[in-house]
This record gives structure tokens, sequence and C-alpha cells, in this order.
């Protein structure tokens, strides 16, 4: 911070940085000295860790002026963060997942800290406050930790965009989740599910069988990924999508037999 003068000017300004851009602003005066105490007393604001919010409104109030707004705003976060280069490589409901926590967490600030209105105005402490409210609600270890990961990927991938000092979800802590275990069905538990399923379930339950396929890929078999005459197919798994990595997966004669069965009606088995 400086205390100068511009050319053609009568009045001293105060020279400072803020949200990264140098701010001349125009104390008004011609006494050097009144500027000077003006000067300090912002300095003292600075060093006094004032935040952000209220080193603006000491400002303003001393100089009678209105700071120019700095900063990425709420509203333009979302469109901002999918014109980031690595968002493309994200699958669809990778992003809807995404967006969902983005959407919780927005709401949350209007309701909770109204006088945030962009990206940079969140600080470390609302990040905190946020997971508390979180834990509050009383969401799973699981729900936690993914949400303090999605919201503190955002805030990362933003970093150079709204010109961010440091990420607030870094000091969020994460939360020992329990890991659940489920029981396998038994032979006789799958026999009485095929048998009480829908013909194109029971379809899908065999594919499922002797594949090892998650029914997403299941629901995502086309025909032209099934070769039986020579006994194969070769999928692309939703899990390994984004590496474009394609299996080959041997189709089973009691598959076959079930596959050769059914009527070639639509692009999807």
């Amino acid at each position: 911070m400086a205390v100068l003068k511009r050319k053609k000017s009568k009045y001293w300004y105060v020279v400072y940085r803020h949200g990264g851009k140098q701010i001349w602003l125009s104390t008004k005066t011609e006494d050097k000295l009144a500027a000077e105490r003006l000067d300090l007393e912002i300095r003292s604001g600075i060093r006094g860790n004032a935040d952000k919010k209220k080193l603006t409104e000491l400002i303003e109030t001393l100089t009678g002026q209105e700071l120019p707004k700095t900063g990425l705003p709420i509203a333009s976060v979302w469109d901002t963060l999918l014109q980031q280069p690595e968002q493309g490589q994200r699958k669809k409901r990778t992003l809807q997942s995404k967006k969902q926590i983005w959407d919780r967490f927005t709401k949350w600030l209007k309701g909770s800290h109204p006088e945030i209105e962009t990206l940079n105005d969140v600080s470390r402490s609302v990040a905190m406050d946020y997971a508390k409210h979180i834990k509050a609600e009383g969401k799973s270890a699981q729900t936690y930790n993914n949400t303090r990961h999605n919201l503190r990927g955002i805030f990362k991938s933003l970093m150079f965009s709204a010109s961010l000092k440091e990420n607030p979800f870094d000091v969020v802590p994460t939360l020992a989740a329990r890991h659940v275990s489920y029981r396998r069905f038994t032979i006789d538990e799958i026999k009485k599910i095929i048998e009480k399923a829908k013909p194109h379930w029971k379809q899908a339950i065999y594919i499922a069988i002797y594949t090892g396929l998650r029914f997403v890929d299941v629901c995502k078999l086309k025909w032209k990924d099934i070769d039986l005459d020579n006994s194969r197919m070769v999928v692309e798994p939703a899990k390994t999508e984004r590496f474009a990595k394609k299996v080959v997966i041997p189709i089973h004669p009691v598959l076959k037999k079930i596959l050769s069965a059914i009527k070639k009606r639509k692009e999807y088995v």
C-alpha cells in the first residue's frame, strides 16, 4: 500500500491490491497527512486480520466509495466449472451427482450465509460450518466424505479461474467410514429369484451371472457387442469407460443358448 498522486489530479490516492487487482482510491483530500492517516487505518485493518467483508466495509466507510466487486459469483460457479478441461472427461451421471451436491451447498449458503456472493467469500469457517450441518443431519460417514470430496474438488478446479488463495474445504476432515459387506445369495436363493422374475429380468440375471457384468452394463448391452459364432462378447464396462478400455468375455454354452433364443427386435439385448 502507498499514498500517491495521479497526473492531473489534485487529490491523494491510497493505492493497494484487492482481489488480485491494483486499486487507486481517491481520498478526496489535497492534504497528504490526512491521506496517510487514512492509509494507516486501512493498513491497521489488514494487520488486524479483518475478514474480507469487514475490511471492504472499513475502506468504503473511510473513503465514501464503493469498492469494485471481485470474485466469481456463486450463480456462475457451475457454468464456469463445466468449462474446465478436466470436466469434459466426466461421465454424465458423475456430473449430475456433483451438481446435486453443489445445489445443496448453495441452498444452505443462502439460508445460513446470505452475505456470501462469490466463491471467494467462502472461508474455512464457512466450510467447517457446512461440515457440521451435514453431520447434524445424520448423514452417513460415506455421504459426508463424498460431499466433502466433491466440494473440495469444485474449489480445486476453480482455483485459477476464480483467483482463489486457498481451498476452504482443505481443512474439513474426513470421517472414518464403516465398510459395509453384503452376504452372497445362495444357489437356492438365486433359483427362487429367477423363478419369480419376469422374462426380460430373467435374461438380464442370466447375463449377469455368466459374464460378471454389473446390471448397468447388462442394460447397455447391444447385439453388435455379441459374437455368438465365436462365443464371445466385447464390451466397454461403465467402470472403465473413461479409459476407453474394452473387455473380451467368453460366452458360456448355457448363456449362448439363452441369447440365441432371444428375438433381435431392437439395438439392445
